[in-house]
């Protein structure tokens, strides 16, 4: 994936693992916004190089599973309004890795945003 994931985080260690995961997704987060500016020449003649965007870090108990995956609110593939899940058996890692097949859920919600009955 583009961002770190760490797993299996020992309580005492949390707080470098935040620091670690937070430094890695800055410079990956800065990697794209330049990519993505030099796509969008709609900048509105701002040149400053500054950008508002962050990035959060989520931090979550782990927990044994059958199944785990990746959801987008829209198509990463494509890009449409289109919800798209995912999934591996046992713990993503590999998933967000790019290191393992997948299998992938899709839901076309349409141009209103409402699934398609």
């Amino acid at each position: 994936g583009m961002f770190e994931t760490l797993l299996n985080v020992p309580p005492e260690k949390t707080l470098e693992a935040i620091y670690k995961v937070a430094a890695k997704s800055q410079t990956s987060l800065a990697g794209a916004l330049e990519l993505y500016s030099e796509s969008n020449n709609d900048n509105d003649g701002d040149d400053s190089g500054e950008n508002s965007s962050g990035v959060a870090v989520l931090v979550q108990e782990m927990i044994d599973c059958w199944y785990s995956g990746v959801a987008f609110s829209k198509c990463p593939l494509t890009g449409k309004n289109i919800v798209t899940i995912e999934a591996v058996e046992g713990l993503c890692d590999g998933l967000t890795a790019g290191e393992v097949t997948l299998e992938r859920y899709m839901w076309d919600m349409g141009e209103s945003g409402k699934k398609n009955q």
